[in-house]
């Protein structure tokens, strides 16, 4: 039986304008599966050709890696603003989540952050400052 992984908290911010930029931005990046594989995001091509077709920003967060889990919250303005608690992941989010932000870091509101736990052991933060994706683990 492996690890349960799971959302513990976010505070995470993109612009209904910058979210549209980043879904272009992820898009002209991820133009293959082995492009999309290779930067760690998903292994299974089933969940890049639903990338491929998927038409908003909060579709192809869905098919990446961990964010199937756990939606993209949009407030009323359509900004990006947090995710929706999901299940639990069943392997280690960080390539996945590392991945996917990466390309569009600069976009995201200058100190948004996801923190995952498992099973009450070390928490993982992703921090966006400065216009990138930075790790810690405590």
């Amino acid at each position: 039986m492996g690890v349960a992984y799971r959302l513990k908290k976010s505070k995470f911010y993109i612009s209904k304008e910058n979210k549209e930029l980043a879904f272009d931005i992820l898009k002209s990046t991820f133009t293959s599966f082995e492009i999309y594989k290779k930067a760690g995001v998903d292994d299974d091509e089933t969940f890049y050709k639903q990338f491929r077709d998927s038409q908003t920003f909060e579709n192809a967060a869905q098919l990446a890696g961990w964010f199937g889990v756990n939606d993209v919250l949009s407030d009323s303005k359509g900004n990006a603003k947090g995710f929706k608690k999901g299940g639990d992941m069943d392997s280690d989010p960080t390539d996945s989540i590392i991945g996917f932000y990466t390309p569009i870091a600069h976009l995201v509101k200058e100190g948004s952050f996801i923190e995952i736990g498992h099973e009450g052991r070390e928490i993982s933060t992703f921090s966006f400052s400065g216009g990138k994706i930075a790790v810690s683990i405590r």
